[in-house]
C-alpha cells in the first residue's frame, strides 16, 4: 500500500456534515443527519439512497459510504465530489458515467460494467473489485492502490497517471491501453495482459511480483 491515506486526501477535499452522534468520526448519509451505522432505519435508508440514485442522472456531494446497491441502472449517470466508501456494488450497471473526484475506497464491486466512463481524480484504494469491465474507459489520475483486483477488464483505456502500487491483480487485461505514468510498483500481477499496451512507460519497480 502507498503512503497515501485516502480518508485523509478525503477530508481534505471535501466537506460534509458530521453524523449527529457524539464522538461519532463518520460523515452523516445523504437525507439524514446521522451515518448508517447511527441511523434508526438503514434499511429504509438504504432504500431511499437507491430511489434517489435512480431518480436522477446528475448527482453531486452524496454521501452513500457504506450502502449496498444492487441491480441498478446508472449508466450514463454523472456523480461529483461523492462518497462511496466501503459501499458494495453488485451488477449495477455504470456504463457511460462520468466520476470526477469520487471514492469508493474499500468499496466492494462485483459484475459491474463501467465500460465508457470518464473517471478522473477518484480513488478505489483498499477496494475489492471482480469481474468488472472498464473497457473503454478515460481512467486518469485516479487512485487504485492495494485493489484486489480479479477477472476485471480494462482494455482500449487511458489510465494515465493512475496508479496500481501494491495492488493485487489476478486475470486482469489491459489490452491496447495508454499506460503512460502508471504505477504498478509494489503489485502482484498473475494472469494479467499487456498486450498492444506501452507498458515500457508505465512504473514496474523491482519490487512488482510479474507473473
Amino acid at each position: 500500500m502507498s503512503n497515501e491515506r485516502p480518508c485523509e486526501y478525503r477530508e481534505a477535499m471535501l466537506s460534509f456534515a458530521r453524523c449527529a452522534i457524539p464522538a461519532c468520526p463518520e460523515h452523516a448519509a445523504s437525507g439524514s443527519d446521522r451515518c448508517l451505522r447511527h441511523s434508526d432505519s438503514p434499511e429504509e435508508l438504504q432504500r431511499e439512497a437507491a430511489s434517489l440514485l435512480s431518480r436522477s442522472r446528475e448527482h453531486a456531494r452524496l454521501n452513500l459510504s457504506g450502502m449496498r446497491f444492487s441491480g441498478l441502472d446508472l449508466s450514463g449517470h454523472q456523480f461529483t465530489s461523492c462518497l462511496f466508501s466501503r459501499a458494495a456494488f453488485q451488477a449495477v450497471n455504470l456504463r457511460g458515467c462520468s466520476l470526477h473526484l469520487c471514492f469508493f475506497d474499500f468499496a466492494e464491486l462485483s459484475d459491474c460494467p463501467f465500460d465508457g466512463s470518464k473517471i478522473m481524480y477518484s480513488v478505489f484504494a483498499g477496494a475489492r473489485i471482480a469481474r468488472c469491465d472498464f473497457s473503454g474507459c478515460d481512467l486518469l489520475h485516479t487512485n487504485l492502490n492495494g485493489i484486489d483486483c480479479l477477472e476485471t477488464k480494462f482494455d482500449d483505456s487511458d489510465l494515465y497517471f493512475s496508479r496500481f502500487i501494491a495492488s493485487r491483480l489476478t486475470a486482469v487485461s489491459f489490452v491496447d491501453c495508454n499506460l503512460k505514468k502508471v504505477h504498478f510498483s509494489a503489485a502482484i500481477l498473475n494472469q494479467v495482459s499487456f498486450k498492444y499496451s506501452n507498458y515500457e512507460e508505465a512504473e514496474f519497480k523491482e519490487d512488482s511480483i510479474l507473473p
